[in-house]
């Protein structure tokens, strides 16, 4: 029995080595060939709330630039991979594998100016924005693309009232 045992979780081990047990494909494709098979995967599944170009759309935020690395700046693409493939679409999509993940980690990656033949299983976004470049965002709506609307000039609650003396308060006019 214990050996039975032992051989079946040597056996599921060499299983999770052969997959690469992180999710990454032992032969994955270059970077750049994943980039392009997630163009057509982020238009069919992530433009509707993404919006079309990454940056952001009516329902979700940008996946580019300085409101998006103030939060994933440095952070690895394993990590970034595994928050899109548990939580990206909301609701679940069955119908994306983990190279359809992996392909779309790719897009986001490029997209932020992660280039070259590098490895996905070794890459990072590039760091966070500095505090001046964050305090430079503003605060707007969703998405830079949806911003909200220009607020209306402020009214003068005071305008039509005149300052009351004291001898006003000692001998009011009569009504």
């Amino acid at each position: 029995m214990r050996i039975g045992t032992a051989l079946l979780a040597s056996a599921g081990l060499a299983v999770l080595g052969a997959a690469g047990g992180t999710g990454w494909a032992q032969s994955s494709p270059a970077f750049a060939q994943q980039v392009e098979q997630a163009r057509a995967l982020y238009a069919a599944n992530c433009a509707t709330c993404h919006g079309a170009g990454l940056a952001g759309g009516q329902f979700a935020g940008t996946l580019t630039g300085p409101v998006f690395l103030a939060k994933w700046g440095g952070v690895g693409a394993a990590e970034l991979r595994d928050y899109i493939s548990t939580s990206m679409p909301p609701g679940g999509n069955a119908a994306l594998s983990q190279a359809d993940y992996n392909a779309l980690t790719a897009l986001i990656l490029a997209q932020n100016g992660v280039a070259g033949d590098v490895s996905l299983a070794e890459a990072t976004l590039p760091p966070a924005p500095s505090a001046e470049e964050q305090n430079a965002l503003g605060i707007g709506g969703v998405s830079t693309r949806y911003p909200f609307p220009a607020a209306p000039e402020p009214v003068d609650r005071f305008a039509g009232f005149a300052p009351v003396t004291q001898a006003e308060l000692a001998a009011p006019a009569p009504e």
